[in-house]
C-alpha cells in the first residue's frame, strides 16, 4: 500500500512537472510575422548596411552600447550607463550578461574593434566621416571602455547609438576575409536564419536575449517595391505589416475590418539635393532659389500626398531638436522664379535632370514627376530619370547625379546635427561646398553647451535656407497597414521596428 501511495505521489509530481514544462514552452516565442517593405538591406555586415533598411535589419540583429527609444530618447542597451570623464572623454560600462548569438561574451575589446572597423579607410564605410573625431577607444577592463575624442563632441552618445552595432572581434577573425557574406553574428533580439535577395530574409527569436526573448518566434521581411503589390499581399494575408502605405490608399484600407492603419509624423523630410559642383546652372544660388519658388508644395501635398505633410524651409522637420522654427518655407511664386532665372542669365531656361527612386518613399516618382512638370512651367526643360532603389543610391553616393535628386532623409540622431551631412564638403551625401561651412560645423559639434551649440546650428540653417543647396519640399508621415492578427506593434517616427513585444495569432 505504501509503495502504491509513493508511486502515485511520484506520478503526480511528474505530471505537475510536465504541465509546468508545457506552460513554460507555451510562454516562449511563437508564431510568424511577415513584413512587406519597399526595399531591402544591402548587406549583413552592419558596417556596410547604411541605407534605411540596412539600418533597420541591423537593429534587429545587432545592438549598440546605447539605443534610441521610440521618441528619440537615449536608452541603455549593451551599456548599462555612461558618463563624461572630461571634455574629450566619455566612459561606458557594459552589462555582463550580454552575449553574441553564438554564446561569446560581449567585451569592451569588441566595441573597440567595431569602431576601428568603421574608421578604417580600407573598409570604405559610408559613415566613416561621422566618426572622424573619435581619437581612440581605450579598453579599461573587460566591461569598461573610454571613447576619447580629438575635440569635444556633444552628440557622441547619439553617434554611438546610431551606427556602432557591435560585432565580435573573435568571431570576425575566425571567419575569414568576408565573414558577413552569407550570415550575421550579433547580439540583437533576433538571429539570422537565411536571406534570398529580392525575395525574403528570415530571422528567429533570440531566446537568450539579455533584455528578454521576443514574443514572436520568426520574422520574415519581404521586399515588395511596388505599392499595389504590397497592399494586395496585406489584404490577402500574405504579409501582416505593410510599410509606407501610399496616402491615396488609406481610405480603402480603413474600410477593411481585418486591418488597422497606423500613422505617425516621420522624422523624415523630403527634398531634392542639387548638384552644385558639377551642374553649371546649379552653381548659381539665384537659380537654386528660383527652383524653390517654382514648386507648389501645398499643391503636391494635397494632390499627391492626400494632405499628409507640411512644407519646410530646411531639409529637416521643425520637430527635430535644434531646428530654427522661425525659418519659413519658400512660397510658391512662379513669377519670382522666372525673374530670378532671368537675373541669373537663364531667361530661356536650361535642361535639368530630375532623379527619383521607384517605391522607396511614398509616391516618390509621382512627386518627382510633379516637380518636373512645375519646373517646365518656368522654362526649365526637366528630364525625369527614375531608377530602382538600390541602383539609385549607389549612383547617388558615387556623386553621379548630374541634376537634382529626390531624398527622404530621416533624423536618426533625433537632432538637427544630421542635416550637415548634406553640407560638409567631404560628406557622403553632400553635393555642396560653401566657404567656412566645415569650420562652422566643427564649432557646433565641439560645443558642449546646448544653447550655444544651437546658436551656431541656427546660423548654419539660415545659410542653408538662403543658399538652398536643396529644393526644400515637406516632411513625411509614416503610414503602416497592420493586420488585426498582430498585437503589440507600434509605428515609430524613425522607421525602426520594435518587434520584441509583437505577437501574431
Amino acid at each position: 500500500m505504501v509503495r502504491i501511495f509513493r508511486l502515485c505521489i511520484c506520478l503526480l509530481i511528474a505530471g505537475l512537472f510536465l504541465v509546468g514544462q508545457g506552460q513554460a514552452a507555451s510562454a516562449g516565442p511563437k508564431g510568424e510575422l511577415v513584413i512587406g517593405t519597399e526595399a531591402e538591406t544591402s548587406s549583413l555586415d552592419p558596417m556596410k548596411a547604411w541605407v534605411t533598411y540596412g539600418l533597420i535589419v541591423s537593429r534587429l540583429l545587432y545592438d549598440a552600447p546605447i539605443s534610441f527609444g521610440p521618441n528619440g530618447e537615449l536608452t541603455p542597451s549593451l551599456a548599462e550607463k555612461w558618463e563624461i570623464i572630461d571634455d574629450n572623454t566619455w566612459r561606458f560600462h557594459l552589462r555582463k550578461d550580454a552575449k553574441f548569438h553564438n554564446g561569446y561574451p560581449v567585451l569592451a575589446e569588441d566595441v573597440k574593434f567595431t569602431v576601428e572597423r568603421i574608421q578604417d579607410p580600407a573598409n570604405k564605410c559610408r559613415f566613416r566621416t561621422r566618426y572622424a573625431n573619435f581619437k581612440e577607444v581605450k579598453v579599461i577592463d573587460d566591461h569598461t571602455f573610454d571613447i576619447i575624442t580629438k575635440s569635444p563632441d556633444s552628440l557622441l552618445p547619439n553617434r554611438v547609438a546610431f551606427f556602432v552595432r557591435v560585432v565580435s572581434k573573435k568571431w570576425v577573425q575566425e571567419n575569414g576575409k568576408n565573414p558577413f557574406a552569407k550570415t550575421a553574428m550579433g547580439t540583437g533580439p533576433f538571429k539570422f536564419v537565411s536571406w534570398s535577395r529580392k525575395d525574403r530574409m528570415v530571422l528567429e527569436a533570440n531566446p537568450d536575449y539579455y533584455l528578454g526573448a521576443p514574443k514572436v518566434k520568426r520574422v520574415v521581411i519581404r521586399p515588395i517595391p511596388e505599392m499595389a503589390a504590397r497592399m494586395a499581399e496585406l489584404r490577402a494575408g500574405g504579409i501582416q505589416i505593410a510599410t509606407h502605405v501610399a496616402p491615396f490608399l488609406i481610405p480603402q484600407l480603413e474600410k477593411d475590418p481585418n486591418l488597422n492603419i497606423q500613422k505617425v509624423p516621420a522624422s523624415r523630410t523630403l527634398f531634392m539635393v542639387m548638384n552644385t559642383r558639377d551642374v553649371e546652372e546649379l552653381k548659381n544660388p539665384l537659380v537654386r532659389q528660383a527652383l524653390n519658388y517654382a514648386i507648389d508644395k501645398m499643391g503636391i501635398i494635397s494632390g499627391i500626398m492626400s494632405g499628409l505633410g507640411n512644407p519646410v524651409g530646411l531639409p529637416a522637420p521643425p520637430t527635430v531638436a535644434g531646428v530654427d522654427k522661425s525659418i519659413a518655407p519658400y512660397e510658391y511664386n512662379p513669377a519670382k522664379a522666372m525673374e530670378l532665372l532671368k537675373k541669373a542669365g537663364y531667361a530661356d531656361g536650361f535642361e535639368l535632370n530630375v532623379y527619383s527612386p521607384s517605391g522607396r518613399y511614398p509616391m516618390d516618382k509621382e512627386v518627382a514627376q510633379a516637380i518636373a512638370d512645375q519646373l517646365s512651367q518656368v522654362g526649365i526643360k526637366a528630364k525625369l530619370k527614375v531608377m530602382e532603389t538600390q541602383k539609385y543610391f549607389r549612383t547617388y553616393i558615387k556623386h553621379k547625379m548630374k541634376g537634382i535628386a529626390l531624398i527622404g532623409f530621416g533624423y536618426a540622431y533625433a537632432d538637427q546635427d544630421s542635416m550637415v551631412n548634406f553640407l560638409l564638403s567631404n560628406a557622403t551625401y553632400s553635393y555642396f561646398t560653401y566657404p567656412g561651412m566645415d569650420e562652422m560645423v566643427a564649432k557646433m559639434r565641439s560645443e558642449l553647451n546646448r544653447e550655444k551649440r544651437y546658436q551656431t546650428a541656427h546660423e548654419i540653417q539660415r545659410i542653408t535656407h538662403e543658399k538652398c543647396p536643396m529644393l526644400f519640399l515637406f516632411n513625411l508621415v509614416n503610414v503602416y497597414g497592420v493586420s488585426d492578427k498582430v498585437a503589440g506593434f507600434k509605428a515609430r517616427s524613425d522607421d525602426f521596428f520594435d518587434l520584441n513585444q509583437v505577437t501574431v495569432r
